[in-house]
């Protein structure tokens, strides 16, 4: 992307370099220098609010406010663990939100992780099912 192409503005600019965590900014263009971290691969332990181990729980990482793309995912294993891959666990701006059937979708937060550090932990709360129709804009079920 040319510097001059960013002239009237734009929504976010993601840079993604082998090697190193996604860098993103939002809204004016960034320096002629735009300084990368080294990826890291980041553990998050996914509990109960009993602190038991959850399974099958996805969870997203955004660089931005919670309406912008997710930039890493990770699942849960059988033992509650999921790995962030290749992050920058000390970005100014992150958020990881968790979402797993039967468990509120939550906003775990800031993860602020280095390498040694245990795991960062995501509890979910119980959920309750909610089920309807999606109607079309004339009232009919689609």
């Amino acid at each position: 992307v040319r510097r001059d192409d960013l002239r009237g503005g734009f929504g976010m600019l993601l840079l993604r370099a082998k090697g190193y965590a996604a860098s993103v900014s939002g809204g004016a263009v960034p320096s002629l220098v735009w300084p990368l971290t080294p990826a890291v691969d980041v553990p998050v332990e996914v509990r109960d609010w009993q602190g038991r181990p959850l399974a099958g729980v996805q969870l997203g990482l955004c660089l931005g406010s919670p309406n912008t793309p997710d930039i890493a995912f990770a699942t849960s294993d059988a033992s509650g663990l999921a790995v962030f891959p290749g992050i920058d666990p000390h970005n100014p701006v992150n958020d990881v939100h968790a979402a797993a059937p039967e468990w509120s979708v939550i906003n775990v937060g800031r993860i602020d992780w280095a390498p040694g550090d245990h795991p960062v932990v995501a509890e979910l709360e119980a959920g309750h099912k909610i089920a309807g129709v999606v109607l079309d804009a004339n009232g009919k079920p689609k």
